[in-house]
């Protein structure tokens, strides 16, 4: 997997054995790397200057080549809990790489039977059962980033003792999937994607007061009255939604960790009170959440990921391209990473109600 192990397991189902990252996948972009740093720079005049020759230029390039896959690959991004499958299923299933476009259909209110479904012995039902679904279609877009490598930071870095391309790796690692989770979180409507808050169907609910200051009962009203939002808005015959996470920003989750409330008496905090009542449930803190929406919002949201009911579709998910030359550059090469998106897949919007706070929560 492509971090270490994260706080919770990754929902991830990838089919296509080049987006699960595992070390023979990243052999050939080392050797192709190391192959061109040798082929461009083995046999110049400012190598042999600095002692290098093809042999060394070639392992000076894989180690730092390696140093920038490790970067990437193998310490979490912070605060990316939606790009790191850790809240949502990220799949590569069900579409191929050169697909124009990606169709999913949304459930609807299942249809009542004529007289519960009671026929006479030797009759056959009056109608078929069918599902109403509603249709939506997506099309991909790349979100890529890029490292140049150049030969003189490589060869300073490497006669001055330290790993100036582990920390590229880091920095383009940290923005790949940064970007990645804030369009999963807040989608790009300029491109015509859905995110979490931006999606179509979702519950919604303006907050009044601010979670990050207010009263525990007062914030626990408006609490239950998002959570029952989703839980009444259901037919007798679907089974009513209960979220089992609730994802606040910091500011929101130090006040939710601090604030003393229990009906009952007792000394417990808003948090557990919310957790220890509500089985199964979980509240997470989301940085990310200090800017929720589109509209630059801070919020919560209340979820109830059951089942693959909401997934992000990723054909390709941070996969690292083989090294290139610059042109016009002889002393430069570039490495990309790709992820291509086409927004998130909701099977039931219901399983989300998206709590606004507006300008007024402190953040």
């Amino acid at each position: 997997m492509p971090f270490d192990k994260p706080n919770r397991k990754p929902l991830y189902d990838f089919k296509d054995p080049a987006n699960r990252h595992d070390e023979e996948t990243l052999v050939p972009v080392l050797d192709k790397a190391a192959q061109l740093a040798a082929q461009k720079w083995g046999d110049t005049e400012i190598a042999r200057k600095l002692g290098f020759d093809s042999g060394q230029i070639a392992s000076l390039s894989r180690c730092a080549t390696t140093a920038f896959i490790e970067g990437f690959y193998r310490r979490q991004a912070a605060e990316t809990p939606w790009a790191n499958g850790e809240i949502i299923t990220i799949t590569d299933g069900g579409v191929g790489i050169g697909a124009t476009r990606l169709e999913w259909g949304e459930t609807a209110v299942r249809n009542p039977s004529q007289n519960y479904g009671l026929t006479a012995l030797d009759q056959s039902p009056e109608r078929a059962l069918d599902l109403a679904v509603r249709m939506h279609e997506a099309k991909p877009g790349k979100i890529a980033h890029k490292i140049q490598l150049g030969f003189h930071e490589m060869a300073q870095a490497a006669m001055a003792g330290w790993n100036k391309m582990k920390d590229k790796g880091d920095t383009l690692r940290e923005q790949h999937m940064l970007d990645f989770n804030e369009a999963i979180l807040r989608g790009i409507p300029a491109a015509g994607k859905l995110g979490i808050t931006n999606y179509p169907g979702i519950k919604r609910m303006v907050s009044t007061i601010d979670w990050a200051t207010a009263n525990a009962d007062v914030i626990y009203d408006e609490w239950t009255q998002a959570k029952r939002l989703m839980y009444t808005d259901a037919s007798n015959r679907e089974r009513a939604i209960k979220p089992t996470k609730t994802l606040i920003p910091l500011s929101v989750d130090e006040h939710f960790s601090d604030e003393l409330f229990n009906p009952s008496g007792g000394d417990t905090t808003l948090k557990t009170f919310i957790e220890r009542n509500n089985r199964g449930h979980e509240v997470m803190m989301d940085d990310s959440l200090r800017s929720a929406d589109t509209f630059g919002h801070a919020g919560a949201i209340l979820l109830a990921p059951e089942a693959d009911s909401i997934q992000v579709t990723c054909p390709v998910f941070a996969q690292v391209q083989p090294p290139v030359e610059v042109a016009g550059n002889q002393w430069v090469i570039e490495i990309e990473i790709w992820t291509l998106f086409y927004g998130v897949q909701m099977r039931d919007p219901r399983a989300v109600c998206f709590v606004d706070g507006g300008t007024l929560w402190t953040v």
